[in-house]
Order: C-alpha cells, then structure tokens, then sequence
C-alpha cells in the first residue's frame, strides 16, 4: 500500500470535513432564529463594553454558556428603550448584574422597575449597566459618564462582590492589546459569525481541561467565593478609593449612594466587606451600605460546605455560577423596599374624570 498516497487522501479528507464543518457552522449562525454571540466594542477607559444596540446571548459565563438573548438598548444597557423623561435608578455592577442565563424580564432590575413603578404611582426605571469583567473601577467610569450623558438619577446601586476583585484598572500595555485585538476580531465578525463562536469555545475547553488537571499542570485554580476576611481587606486597599470616587461624584449632586454587597452564598468576605464600607461611610445619610446575605435565602442554619452545595444547585445556573431565575427574584424582593425607602415619594398621576 503506497502510505504517502493513503496520507495525502486522508489529508484532502480532513481539509473537506473541516470546510464542510466551517460552513454548516457559519450557515446555522446566520439563520434568524438561532442565539447569536454577544459583541463587545473596544473602549479607551473600561478595555470593552457591550456593543450597542443587540440583542444576543452566547459569550458569558464560561466563555461560550448559551444564554436567553439579552435586550441591550442603543445607550448601552439591559433594558428596553429609555424614555429618560422617566424617573430612573442608575444600577452598575458585573455580570452578576446584567443577568445572563434569565430572560429580560426576569433580570432583578426588571422586577424592581415593575414593582418600583406599582409603588410610587410612576413609572421609574431602574438602569442596568451591568457588564461582564466590570469591578469598582470600571463602575467609577461608569457613574461618571452617566451623569455626564443622562439626567440625574433619584439613586445610585453599586453592587459590590468579593469576586469582582479580579477586574482591575486597566494598564496601558493592557490597553494596546485590547485594542489590536479589538481591531482583527472586528475584522472576522464582519464576514463571520461561527468563527468567534468556536475560538470562545475553545478557549472554554482550555480552562476546563486547566481546572481538571490542575494539579499535574501546576496550574492554580481559581479561587472561589468563600475566602476569608483578609481578602476583603486586600480588595479594601485596591478599590476604597474608587468607591469614595463614586460617593463624592454622586452626592455631591444630591443623588444618595446604595451599596449592596452581595454575599448570598454566606462568604465571610462579603460580611468583611459590608463592615469596612459601613464604617467608611458611617454618619452619612446619603450613602447606605446593605448586606444580601446567606440567611435572605434560606442558607444561614447550614454548615459551610452544605450551603455552599446549596446555593449552587438552588441559586445558579447550574451549568454557570452566575444567579438563576429564582435568585433575581429574592435579589427584588430583598432590593425594592429599600430602594422605595430611599427614593422621594412620587404622586399618582390623577385621572380627570367628566
């Protein structure tokens, strides 16, 4: 048998199964009923934002996790259309925010408008400005360019998490980077919708196959929720000064200051956290500090390891940490009184009658 005419038949072979591959790939990408993947545009000061307006939903979470299409609007955020006549709540946080996995509808920020709206006897309008790799730095940016662009909110949210302790300020040589690499990836979507979707999802099989063979690769894992108050205390040190940025920059327009540390899976870090922005912030009646924690979901009674299993099989994805349907629906209902608390009472519109 000639082996080097067996290879080059299976070489041709190869090359044909892979074109074929690329094009059912790309052809399914471009039908109009299939989820495409999220866009991200370059940006000088945050790295990247969401790509403005779309509506997509295969790029968070775990690189490629498969999400109801998120509704981002032409300004940016996860709501529908903005009429910004309305009363609004600014909301900036990470993914944990904007809500992948959930329909539009069932995102906490969609609930709390609704039951905001019901309250006051006005339709107000909480912003969500939520965005994947956003830590406090990113929502200082945030905050800034709002009330540069928008007219005053009645409120600043600024969810705050342990975990987002990993997404820092950018540096310039993270800067050029980014940008070369924004500029081919714009280059590829502009004929291609499959090929980003498969490097995402090579990347995601990367990092599975580094987390299972950890300990033969030396690589280290990621840390989890769980860490203990010393890392608070390190995330203190990093970011305090971007989250007085953001008291001073608000306040001293006269809109009060809601931090919500959210420390649902029981994590003493976020109780740490919630202590240092209590005490930094202490006297002041426009800023307040709350703590959404383990036993405002049922988990407190359990040891830690138990809550911890519980809270990843009740109160996330499942197939992703990011929070479940029924977890934005407590994040409301714990939220929306204390925003309704904080906001300025608004009249119902009267209805004339003949």
């Amino acid at each position: 048998m000639d082996w080097v005419a067996a290879l080059r038949r299976f070489t041709w072979f190869l090359l044909l199964t892979c074109v074929v591959f690329l094009l059912v790939g790309e052809l399914w990408f471009r039908l109009p009923w299939t989820t495409k993947l999220v866009l991200w545009e370059f940006d000088e000061e945050l790295i990247s934002r969401l790509a403005a307006p779309q509506s997509r939903g295969i790029g968070l979470g775990n690189f490629s996790a498969l999400s109801p299409p998120m509704t981002i609007n032409r300004d940016g955020f996860r709501n529908d259309e903005i009429d910004w006549t309305l009363p609004t709540v600014l909301a900036v946080g990470s993914s944990e925010l904007l809500g992948p996995g959930v329909e539009d509808n069932e995102v906490w920020t969609a609930i709390a408008s609704e039951r905001l709206s019901h309250a006051r006897g006005r339709k107000t309008i909480v912003v969500n400005a939520g965005s994947g790799g956003y830590g406090p730095y990113h929502h200082s940016v945030q905050v800034h360019r709002f009330f540069e662009k928008y007219p005053r909110p009645l409120l600043v949210l600024v969810r705050v998490s342990v975990g987002d302790r990993y997404f820092v300020r950018p540096q310039a040589a993270e800067l050029a980077v980014a940008r070369n690499r924004n500029a081919l990836s714009t280059q590829i979507k502009r004929y291609s919708e499959f090929l980003p979707f498969l490097a995402n999802k090579i990347r995601a099989q990367i990092v599975a196959i580094q987390e299972t063979f950890a300990e033969i690769l030396g690589v280290k894992p990621s840390a989890g929720a769980h860490e203990s108050p010393a890392v608070a205390d390190a995330m203190w040190q990093a970011n305090v000064g971007f989250w007085r940025d953001i008291a001073v920059h608000a306040t001293s327009s006269r809109v009060p200051i809601l931090f919500f540390v959210d420390g649902a899976d029981g994590s003493a870090s976020a109780e740490r956290l919630a202590e240092l922005l209590s005490q930094e912030f202490r006297n002041r009646g426009d800023v307040s500090v709350v703590l959404f924690g383990a036993r405002d979901i049922g988990l407190s009674t359990h040891d830690d390891t138990t809550r911890r299993r519980l809270y990843r099989e009740q109160f996330t994805l499942g197939y992703d940490p990011h929070a479940n349907v029924r977890l934005h629906r407590l994040e409301a209902e714990f939220l929306t009184p204390l925003l309704i608390n904080r906001l300025p009472s608004a009249r119902p519109l009267s209805v004339s009658t003949p």
